[in-house]
């Protein structure tokens, strides 16, 4: 009975052994995955601040865009009120 004990004892053992080496082969697929997942967040991230670099460009430009169509705007109506004085002026 002791010899079986002992055989039970082993495999037992063995059983143990396996199961512990199946999750550390699990822990180093979990580590790959996690890093694996860090650097796509790194990517993302990186992304995301490329992204509102260009919408605050983009905005500038359209800012800047709008501030001279404005200026163009004004110097037309100065140009129309200016032939409107001198067509008054001249009789027509």
């Amino acid at each position: 009975m002791i010899v079986s004990d002992v055989n039970v004892f082993d495999k037992q053992k063995f059983d143990l052994i396996r199961q512990k080496e199946a999750l550390r082969s699990q822990a180093r697929v979990i580590e790959m995955s996690i890093e694996s997942i860090d650097e796509e967040i790194v990517d993302l991230c990186q992304r995301a601040a490329n992204i509102q670099y260009h919408l605050s460009s983009l905005r500038n430009l359209i800012k800047s865009d709008t501030e001279r169509a404005e200026v163009c705007r004004k110097l037309l109506d100065n140009v129309g009120n200016q032939e409107k004085i001198s067509s008054r002026s001249s009789g027509r």
